[in-house]
This record gives structure tokens, C-alpha cells and sequence, in this order.
């Protein structure tokens, strides 16, 4: 299929930068590729199926869980655009911190919320696996800084639950990888 190809390669290449909008279409191309863009951390975008003249491609992407959002055709150029524009500030942002930002402490807040709230417990995580992450939710919510992020974190159980799903894509190469499947068979 190649537009699944095309998308693996993009997030092979792109990593979390990578971000890959499905549109009208017929047929399911593009599921399985989208979901490599999701676990390397990048945007997944599906134009609303109702919104499309063939709803294939939409709709098998939306069921593989891999698409962050579902816009209309006219709403997908918007929120590109403002994600890349937030995404910019963020990176800008990280580069050159002010003397009072103090995104570890943030950061342990935020893991704080999340296993308060959540039950799940991140404290183990990379924080830079942490950071980019969230440095993703932001752009999608429109947060921008780690302040206004948290306080949103705090108000709005739905993007802290975003979130942690987020943290919790589950990327199974370890299972694909035969040497360390055989030797975890092994134990």
C-alpha cells in the first residue's frame, strides 16, 4: 500500500515532527502508516468522515485510535497551522528558558496530576520522552507555556486523559525483534 509506505518512512524520517492528515478515500491505505506517525509521537489528522464523498480512508483510520483529531476538510488547513505555529513557540521556548521557568519542577507536577488523577505513574519515564510529549499536547490544546498547560491540566480532566494516553502509546518492536522475543521466551 503506498501511502502506508510513504507514511512509515515520513515517521521513520520526521520522528514527533512528522504529521500525517488522511482524507477522503475509498480504501484503508494510509491506517497502518498513520500508526507508525502515532508511536514515533507525531500528529495524526482524519478529515470527518461525513465530510468526505468516499469515507474509507477516514474511517479506517479513526478505528486503528491512532488520529489525534477529525476535522472538516476547511478546519484541517486552520488547525495545521496552528499547531505548527504553537509547536514553533514551544521549540523556541526550550532553547532559551527565562531564569524563572522551571520545567523540571513542571514537569514533576505534571506527573504528580497525572498519577493522582489517573492512576497511572510516569515518574519513570524519560523525561525527555516526557517533555516531548506533553511539548505535543500543548501544541494540539493550544497551551503557551508549562504554566498555562498545568493550570489547564488542572481544570480539564479530558486533556489530562489525553495525555496519558499519549504517554502510554504502546509500541510493541520488542515482540517484532525475534532475538529479544526468543530470549524473553527463554526466562
Amino acid at each position: 500500500m503506498p501511502i502506508d509506505h510513504f507514511l512509515r518512512s515520513l515517521a521513520e524520517d520526521l520522528k514527533s515532527r512528522a504529521i500525517g492528515v488522511i482524507l477522503s478515500g475509498s480504501a484503508s491505505d494510509g491506517a497502518l502508516g498513520l500508526k507508525a506517525i502515532k508511536d514515533h509521537g507525531g500528529l495524526v489528522v482524519a478529515q470527518d468522515p461525513d465530510d468526505t464523498e468516499y469515507d474509507g480512508m477516514p474511517r479506517s483510520a479513526i478505528v486503528t485510535g491512532a488520529v489525534d483529531l477529525v476535522r472538516s476538510v476547511e478546519e484541517i488547513s486552520e488547525t495545521l497551522a496552528k499547531y505548527g505555529r504553537q509547536l514553533v513557540l514551544n521549540g523556541e521556548r526550550g532553547k532559551g528558558l527565562a531564569p524563572d521557568d522551571h520545567p523540571p519542577d513542571r514537569l514533576a507536577e505534571i506527573v504528580d496530576l497525572l498519577h493522582t488523577r489517573t492512576a497511572h505513574d510516569f515518574s519513570l519515564y524519560k523525561p525527555g520522552t516526557l517533555s516531548r510529549r506533553m511539548e505535543r499536547r500543548m501544541a494540539l490544546a493550544g497551551a503557551d507555556d508549562s504554566v498555562g498547560y498545568l493550570d489547564m491540566l488542572r481544570r480539564d480532566s479530558g486533556e489530562l486523559e489525553l495525555l496519558a494516553k499519549d504517554l502510554l502509546i504502546n509500541v510493541t518492536s520488542f515482540f517484532r525483534d525475534s532475538s529479544a522475543s526468543n530470549s524473553w521466551r527463554k526466562r
